[in-house]
């Protein structure tokens, strides 16, 4: 869907009420630098839904209804500083060992 806008830094797909997104829709944006999902309806996210955003620094996905994520959803984000996880239906068994490896920046 954004695969044209190969130059963009900052999208806001915030307040919505999304509920689910495919796993190819960031595919082609390898500029991203900053990325809001916030206040949505999604209860889970694609595991490969952030593949290839190397440069993300900024991710957003407060107030929505997640209650686990994938093991390596965040893999490849090491650029990543700033994610927002809070106001979800998390719990620490949705939350899976490691799910933040690699995120040293944060």
């Amino acid at each position: 869907a954004f695969r044209v806008l190969n130059s963009l830094q900052y999208l806001a797909l915030h307040t919505n009420q999304l509920v689910s997104l495919p796993s190819d829709i960031f595919v082609g944006l390898d500029d991203l630098r900053e990325l809001y999902l916030n206040v949505n309806h999604f209860t889970s996210l694609p595991p490969d839904l952030f593949f290839g955003l190397a440069n993300l620094q900024t991710l957003e996905l407060s107030r929505n209804q997640l209650t686990s994520l994938q093991d390596d959803i965040f893999l490849g984000l090491a650029s990543l500083r700033y994610l927002w996880l809070n106001s979800n239906n998390l719990t620490s068994s949705g939350l899976p060992p490691g799910i933040f490896r690699g995120l040293g920046n944060l």
